[in-house]
């Protein structure tokens, strides 16, 4: 089912897309396919590579959130490390940046009239 699910989205052109549509809905139930067609396929211009490859970002897949994280990660990781410590330093990072947003929800508590919260 994954297979099928990600062949939809990478599908490279529209004649795929349509092929792949006709898959995904063999395997599903008919109340999964009815679900899939009012959700998701009209969201299809956002996510699937046969539409957003035409876009001005040249089909880079990725988007404003994952940007701005990029310098943050980017300052503890580097091509040497193994895959054990690159999986480190990005859950230290992630830690660090819980506390850093816990030690502002907590000083805010102190400032702000506790109502507000």
């Amino acid at each position: 089912m994954v297979d099928l699910l990600w062949r939809w989205v990478k599908a490279p052109d529209v004649e795929s897309l349509e092929q792949c549509h006709k898959e995904l809905y063999e395997a599903l139930h008919p109340a999964e396919e009815a679900y899939m067609k009012s959700f998701y396929q009209p969201k299809e211009p956002q996510f699937c590579r046969a539409y957003t490859r035409n876009y001005k970002n040249l089909g880079v897949h990725t988007t404003q959130r994952n940007e701005s994280y990029h310098i943050v990660v980017k300052q503890k990781l580097h091509k040497n490390l193994s895959i054990p410590r690159a999986i480190q330093a990005i859950m230290e990072i992630t830690a660090d940046i819980g506390r850093k947003y816990d030690l502002e929800i907590n000083s805010n508590c102190k400032t702000l009239p506790w109502l507000l919260d």
